[in-house]
């Protein structure tokens, strides 16, 4: 399986890849990860949006590991989209990791849970991030830590 790391922050990036690590370990032993990241900023370079996006093309999960609370610009948008016609795993899903006490990422966990919810794509997030916004397809972050393989 493959997950694919979009971050702002190299330390969350690693506490991001540290809670998959842990889900694996609790839900299969035989569950390995094929782990990626990008640092977001690099999606406004096209040729760099064109390279993160084939490597994330295949990936079951995408993590947004993200400290900026509005990290969520154009061009991020621009490829979630494109990410989101292209992909080639129809089950995949996005994971939001942040700093969940800032009132202002709750902007940010509410543009993602738009954006999930408008492609049926399942969001992984905390709890208090997102639980103003109706969004039947979100789970919270202890999902994470107990998730199945994806078949």
């Amino acid at each position: 399986m493959t997950a694919f790391i979009l971050y702002d922050n190299f330390a969350l990036a690693m506490r991001a890849n540290v809670l998959l690590r842990r889900a694996s370990a609790t839900a299969d032993q035989s569950l390995n990860w094929t782990v990626m990241a990008c640092r977001t900023e690099m999606l406004k370079t096209r040729f760099l949006a064109d390279l993160a996006l084939k490597e994330a093309i295949d990936a079951h999960l995408i993590i947004c590991a993200w400290l900026d609370s509005r990290p969520f610009h154009h061009w991020a948008e621009t490829w979630f989209e494109q990410w989101n016609a292209c992909r080639t795993v129809s089950d995949a899903a996005i994971a939001v990791l942040g700093e969940t006490n800032d009132p202002s990422w709750k902007g940010t966990a509410a543009e993602l849970a738009r954006f999930s919810q408008q492609h049926g794509i399942p969001l992984i997030a905390d709890a208090n991030s997102v639980s103003e916004f109706s969004t039947g397809n979100r789970l919270s972050l202890p999902a994470l830590e107990r998730a199945q393989p994806f078949n």
